[in-house]
């Protein structure tokens, strides 16, 4: 595989988890956001969307407070 495919596939996966971000947000309105140094926090009525600003992983999470 070159360096221009695996580039490619990787912008193709930022774009995916960027729309599926977008969707979780929307679907469970995820309204109040909290920034911190490695994590971006979106909170709603019940659930809590982590996503790491380090990897880009994203954690769907009940609200336990």
């Amino acid at each position: 595989m070159s360096f221009r495919e695996t580039s490619k596939t990787y912008l193709n996966e930022i774009v995916m988890i960027d729309e599926i971000k977008k969707l979780l947000i929307e679907r469970y309105c995820l309204t109040k956001v909290i920034h911190t140094k490695h994590n971006n926090i979106y909170e709603g009525e019940g659930l809590v969307l982590i996503e790491s600003t380090l990897t880009g992983m994203l954690k769907l999470k009940p609200k336990r407070r």
